[in-house]
């Protein structure tokens, strides 16, 4: 499952992956027209407990389809179909907690990306986030799924 979750390129299109990027980069610009619109202002803070909520649902998420491709007479599923479906949940699982789309919370994330790269929260999530897609995974290398 790993190698198809790095073949499909979803990593790079998880909403906190952009918000790792501006942090890895301070020198991009933190503020968009994009951000002026938005009203929802948000708290480091928030960000820090949807980014952990994020990465308890890819988790989730993940595990479960391992089980399901595990069972017997499991059909196999395209990678970047099911990669699009558990990022859709996850994020789905955000928005329905906090009322927050991922672009909103991508949004506040560079608004706040000075203070989340000293959050170690935020930060010891973000790293389970890219851990995620090799757990279940294991389970079903003997599909060579994943």
């Amino acid at each position: 499952m790993r190698s198809a979750w790095e073949k499909s390129g979803a990593e790079n299109s998880i909403a906190m992956q952009n918000i790792m990027g501006g942090l890895r980069n301070p020198s991009s610009s933190s503020s968009s027209p994009a951000e002026d619109k938005k009203g929802k202002k948000l708290k480091s803070s928030e960000i820090v407990s949807m980014q952990e909520l994020m990465v308890d649902e890819l988790k989730r998420t993940t595990e479960a389809a391992g089980v399901a491709l595990a069972l017997p007479n499991a059909s196999s599923w395209r990678a970047e179909v099911a990669v699009q479906l558990v990022q859709s949940l996850a994020s789905a699982a955000v928005e329905r907690r906090y009322g927050v789309s991922a672009e909103e919370m991508t949004l506040a994330g560079f608004q706040h990306a000075a203070t989340l790269q000293r959050n170690e929260r935020f930060m010891r999530a973000t790293e389970k986030q890219q851990d995620v897609p090799g757990k279940p995974m294991r389970a079903e290398g003997a599909h060579g799924t994943h």
